[in-house]
C-alpha cells in the first residue's frame, strides 16, 4: 500500500461529512475517478494512472547538467526540507495499514468491478454520453480499456479498500441519521421547535412559514459520535446519540450562532458483528453512499487523533 501514501498529503478535513464547506481534493492527474470517487462537477476523463513499482535507493531518475540524481537524494532532500509534513503523511498511510491488517479487509474481483462499473456510470451521467465518448476517443481509450485500466491500477484497489473500513468503522462504532433547520432568528426557531413538539418534525416542516433567507434545511447527514459535522455543538451531539429514533431536539444554539432543530431519523448501536459478516452489507453502503473526500480524511484525522504521536525531533507528545 506504499503507493497510496504518496497522495495522502493533501488529505486535509476542512469539513464532515454533510456540512456544505469544501475540502480539498484528493489530487493526482486531472479528475479523481479511480481516487475522489468521480466528482459530480467531472469533465474530463482520468488519465490512467501508473500502477506502483518498486525502485533502488540508488536509481537514477533524472539528469541535471549531465548529473545523474538518484531516488535516495530525491528523497533525502524531500524530507529534510519537509521533515514534519513527510512524517505526518507517512502516519496518515500509518493508520490505514494498520486497520488493513486489523481488519483483513480486501476487496473482493467482484466488488472491484462492481465499484469500477458505478464510478465510470457515474460519470459518463455527469458529463453526458458525447462528451464521455469523445474523451475517450481523445485519450486512446474504449470504454472497455478504460474500465481495465482502472481495474488494473492498484491505486484504485485501495481507494476502495479505505472505503470499506470506514464504512465498517460505521457499523463497529454506531450511528445515526439526522434531519435538520437552521435558522437565522431565535424566535422562527422556537416557534417551529414548538410546532414540531405538537404535531412532529415533518408536519411542521409542512407548515414553516419563516422566509428561506432565514432557514436552511440540510440534506440528511450520517455520521459517528467522533465524527459529527462541525457546525453542530459537542454537547449537541452528546444529546443526540442517547435520544431515540424520531424524537425531535429543542432550539440547540451552534457553533455559528445559528439555532438547530434536529431530528433524529434511525439510531444504530455499535455491532459486534464480524468483518465477514458485515461484508456484504459494509460494501452494499459503498455502492450505495460512497464516502466523500471529506469523510475520508476526517476518519483518517480521527485515528490519529486516537493514537499517541511523540516527535522525536520536538520532544512533544500528540494525543
Amino acid at each position: 500500500m506504499a503507493s497510496l501514501g504518496s497522495v495522502l498529503g493533501p488529505w486535509r478535513r476542512s469539513a464532515a461529512p454533510g456540512s456544505e464547506m469544501g475540502v480539498g481534493r484528493i489530487n493526482v492527474g486531472l479528475i479523481l475517478l479511480v481516487l475522489a470517487g468521480c466528482s459530480a462537477s467531472a469533465t474530463t476523463v482520468p488519465r490512467e494512472l501508473p500502477s506502483p513499482r518498486k525502485s533502488s535507493d540508488s536509481e537514477i531518475i533524472a539528469l541535471f547538467n549531465e548529473e545523474p540524481i538518484t531516488r535516495s537524494e530525491v528523497l533525502e532532500k524531500l524530507f529534510e526540507l519537509e521533515r514534519r509534513r513527510s512524517i505526518d503523511t507517512y502516519l496518515r498511510w500509518k493508520v490505514i495499514e494498520n486497520t488493513r491488517a486489523r481488519l483483513g479487509i480486501v476487496p473482493t474481483s467482484e466488488e472491484l468491478e462492481r465499484r469500477a462499473d458505478a464510478l465510470i456510470l457515474q460519470y459518463k451521467n455527469s458529463a453526458g454520453e458525447m462528451e464521455f465518448r469523445a474523451q475517450l476517443e481523445a485519450q486512446g481509450f474504449t470504454e472497455a480499456s478504460y474500465r481495465a485500466s482502472v481495474l488494473k491500477n492498484r491505486l484504485f484497489l485501495e481507494k476502495l479498500m479505505l472505503e470499506e473500513m470506514v464504512r465498517y468503522s460505521y457499523f463497529a462504532e454506531g450511528w445515526i441519521e439526522i434531519d435538520r433547520v437552521l435558522f437565522v432568528d431565535g424566535g422562527d426557531a422556537s416557534r417551529f421547535s414548538a410546532l414540531a413538539q405538537e404535531k412532529g418534525y415533518d408536519a411542521a416542516l409542512a407548515e414553516v412559514q419563516a422566509p428561506k433567507a432565514r432557514m436552511s434545511r440540510r440534506p440528511r447527514e450520517v455520521f459517528l459520535r467522533d465524527l459529527p459535522p462541525p457546525d453542530l455543538d459537542p454537547n449537541t451531539v452528546g444529546r443526540l446519540f442517547e435520544m431515540e429514533a424520531g424524537a425531535t431536539t429543542q432550539v440547540e444554539v451552534g457553533p455559528s450562532g445559528l439555532s438547530n432543530i434536529v431530528h433524529v431519523r434511525k439510531r444504530n448501536p455499535p455491532s459486534s458483528e464480524s468483518v465477514d459478516a458485515l461484508r456484504a452489507r459494509v460494501f452494499e453502503w459503498v455502492l450505495e453512499e460512497p464516502p466523500a473526500d471529506a469523510e475520508l480524511a476526517g476518519w483518517i484525522d480521527l485515528q490519529l487523533k486516537r493514537s499517541k504521536i511523540e516527535y522525536a525531533d520536538r520532544g512533544s507528545q500528540r494525543n
